[in-house]
């Protein structure tokens, strides 16, 4: 065999054995007094990032340098399935009467601040500790009502802001 195909042949048994990360294979959970238990089996999808550096550019003759300036948290948005009883809805809301006042005003951060938990699960379902995050509630997304949508279950977006981009203490 030349060694070209051996090289391609190593290649694709690599990639084969190699033990990838499905999609499903993850888990969160909600740190709090008033969390829900087994808020892992509402969430149907989760999508985050780790924050963004923003720079500024300056010209310098032909050509320019770039500085990093600031460093923002970004958000994390799951999609949540709810239940007859409102249990997310109604959750969500709670932790959002936490940051805004009736009267317009906002509260400290220890009144609302709470710890989401991302973990990995491999093949025997251990979870392994991925990513922890302190947020606070933004935004219950829109829920569509639909007859044609059969048996499908109610779902809408919940999206968090993350913290802080600096240390990991809460207030």
């Amino acid at each position: 065999m030349n060694p070209y195909l051996s090289a391609a042949k190593q290649t694709v048994i690599n990639f084969m054995n190699k033990p990838w990360l499905q999609g499903w294979q993850w888990a969160v959970e909600i740190e709090g007094t008033d969390s829900i238990p087994d808020f892992d089996i509402y969430v149907k999808d989760i999508d985050f990032g780790a924050g963004s550096i923003d720079v500024e550019t300056f010209q310098v003759g032909c050509g320019s340098i770039a500085l990093p300036t600031f460093s923002s948290a970004s958000e994390i948005t799951m999609t949540v399935r709810e239940t007859q009883d409102q249990t997310i809805s109604k959750w969500m809301e709670a932790q959002l009467a936490k940051v805004k006042n009736t009267d317009g005003t906002i509260n400290l951060p220890k009144h609302y601040v709470f710890k989401i938990n991302f973990y990995t699960l491999n093949e025997d379902g251990k979870k392994t500790k991925y990513k922890s995050y302190q947020v606070f509630p933004t935004k219950i997304g829109n829920v569509n009502f639909s007859r044609e949508s059969g048996n499908s279950i109610l779902s809408f977006p919940l999206i968090f802001q993350k913290f802080s981009t600096v240390g990991k203490k809460v207030l």
